[in-house]
């Protein structure tokens, strides 16, 4: 099987396999910090809302909004990322799930933050469309890529 062809395999694969918690060098955490600061900015976060983490990862967008009023849901492919989340905030609202095919309803989120994902799908167009799917009218998409 081609694991590139097959996203869903590939993802949950890479996550048993990349430590995405794991501390970066001081380059590389100057780097997260500066992208991080980038994506909370043009984020425009309410005081209080749903807000979707599409492609969580180490779920570094729920440990920054932790004592807001913003109830943040962390979706990935990779269980294990997402329990490691859940261990270190036991309150984390996690979700295993393709972000081609997100598990909820049309305009439910106020906002959408998509960090460093887009450049590992397969389809980016498909992904911001389902994301974008799930915003309310008037909410705020945020994407952000390395590239």
């Amino acid at each position: 099987m081609d694991l590139l062809a097959d996203h869903i395999t590939h993802y949950r694969r890479d996550a048993e396999e990349f430590d995405y918690f794991e501390e970066p060098s001081p380059l590389n955490r100057d780097a997260s910090r500066r992208i991080r600061q980038a994506v909370m900015r043009e984020a425009r976060l309410p005081n209080s809302g749903l807000v979707l983490d599409a492609g969580s990862g180490n779920g570094w967008l729920t440990e920054a909004l932790h004592g807001t009023e913003c109830l943040v849901v962390s979706v990935d492919l990779g269980l294990r990322n997402l329990e490691r989340i859940r261990r270190e905030r036991p309150d984390a609202l996690c979700v295993c799930a393709d972000l081609y095919r997100l598990p909820f309803r049309n305009a439910s989120f106020d906002r959408v933050v998509c960090s460093e994902v887009l450049e590992h799908a397969n389809d980016p167009e498909a992904v911001v469309a389902a994301c974008a799917a799930v915003l309310k009218p008037g909410g705020r998409l945020t994407v952000s890529t390395p590239y």
